[in-house]
């Protein structure tokens, strides 16, 4: 199915993504069978029934022995039943937060592709400028060579920039189909030939301190090695209670049809009943304990070591987006302004009669550079900022 809208926004794009994605979907599941293993965890075990038959012989004073129904019945001592059940609860807390993980890597991956293709919208555009107007200078020099104003050299070098500028107006057509496609198979649609929604200029600010608070509140990494550390508790506490062994109980009623040497006829109905607990000489969950305290010790570690990452990483993308942002307000604010100032100023001049087209030719140029330089600093931009939105978590294809 293709998608076509006029202005296919984040929004919708992010709610594709989130309905079709597989990994996405892949983690949305896991959490409904971690809730399905903790109705699971922790129920009694089953008694069992069966059928008893003793002493059976072809003797006659034995009368083919006695037989009968049982039920026996597992009694779980010492707490585990609801140490299971708490596992069982970590389980699914750590299912949901890797959800969670889940859709912001989605989400930043998705975020990084979106800024990335508007940006490849607006150097497009900025890129059939520049060929529309190396199309109009090699018309001019052309103009120029026919008055005796230009040299041949420089209707051949007016020419070479026109070929220049097709061919990198091809590549920028060729990076953003290839960015849309990107995109969707990360929503696993096609998407149709219309614009995406999004203004590429405009850059948002933010600050420091509410954007880490937001990256400490919602990033499911943080929460995941306390997770770590209480089902590592709860491991030992029941590495520690399967020491304790359980009750086998079991007991029924059956008929007895030996002869009584007191009624001279069958002893008849009896009950039997036998109890059994294991001895736990040999195995003491002696490894199980040690390992369980060596799980303990790691998880205790992971805390620290969490932040250590994110605060680095933090640290690296909250640079590349305050380098690249005042970057991009010095190149909108100063040196594009000038540039086009100084454009209009030569152009007035060569229709003045009062300057030279080499001179507009090379304003010129030196301003769609500077336009070209102006987006990639966007867009170095725009991934800090996609890298913040996700709150950090990266994209592990």
């Amino acid at each position: 199915m293709t998608i076509f809208l006029l202005a296919l926004s984040l929004l919708e794009l992010e709610k594709l993504a989130l309905a079709n994605n597989a990994a996405y979907q892949q983690a949305e599941i896991q959490v409904r069978i971690a809730e399905g293993q903790r109705k699971q965890a922790g129920l009694y075990p089953n008694p069992t029934i069966g059928f008893n038959s003793e002493h059976n012989s072809p003797n006659p004073a034995v009368r083919w022995g006695s037989n009968g129904g049982v039920v026996g019945q597992t009694i779980v001592t010492g707490g585990k039943l609801g140490v299971e059940k708490a596992l069982a609860d970590r389980e699914v807390d750590e299912a949901r937060a890797r959800r969670d993980l889940a859709r912001l890597e989605l989400s930043g991956h998705l975020r990084r592709l979106y800024y990335q293709a508007l940006g490849e919208q607006q150097l497009l555009a900025v890129r059939e400028q520049l060929a529309k107007t190396a199309s109009e200078t090699a018309a001019i020099f052309r103009q120029l060579q026919n008055t005796g104003l230009a040299d041949e050299p420089d209707v051949l070098s007016a020419d070479v920039e026109t070929q220049r500028a097709a061919v990198r107006l091809t590549q920028a057509r060729q990076a953003l189909e290839r960015t849309r496609l990107q995109l969707a198979a990360v929503v696993q649609q096609e998407i149709g030939p219309g614009p995406l929604a999004g203004d590429f200029l405009a850059l948002p600010a933010f600050e420091r301190a509410a954007v880490w608070a937001s990256i400490e509140a919602e990033n499911p990494e943080f929460s995941l090695p306390g997770i770590s550390i209480r089902r590592a508790e709860l491991q030992l506490a029941q590495a520690r209670k399967a020491r304790i062994p359980d009750i086998q109980a079991r007991g029924g009623v059956r008929y007895n049809r030996e002869l009584s040497e007191i009624t001279r006829g069958s002893i008849g109905p009896e009950g039997i009943f036998d109890i059994s607990v294991e001895l736990p000489l040999f195995n003491r969950q002696q490894g199980a304990i040690a390992a369980a305290k060596a799980m303990q010790a790691r998880a205790a570690l992971e805390p620290a070591r969490v932040r250590r990452s994110l605060d680095s990483r933090f640290a690296e993308v909250w640079q590349a987006y305050e380098q690249a942002r005042t970057a991009a307000l010095r190149y909108r604010q100063e040196m594009l302004p000038a540039t086009e100032k100084a454009l209009a100023l030569y152009r007035a001049n060569y229709k003045a009669m009062s300057g030279t087209y080499p001179n507009v030719l090379q304003t010129q140029r030196t301003y769609f550079q500077l336009q070209e330089e102006y987006l990639e600093t966007l867009q170095s931009a725009w991934g800090a900022v996609a890298d913040l939105e996700a709150r950090l978590v990266s994209y592990n294809p």
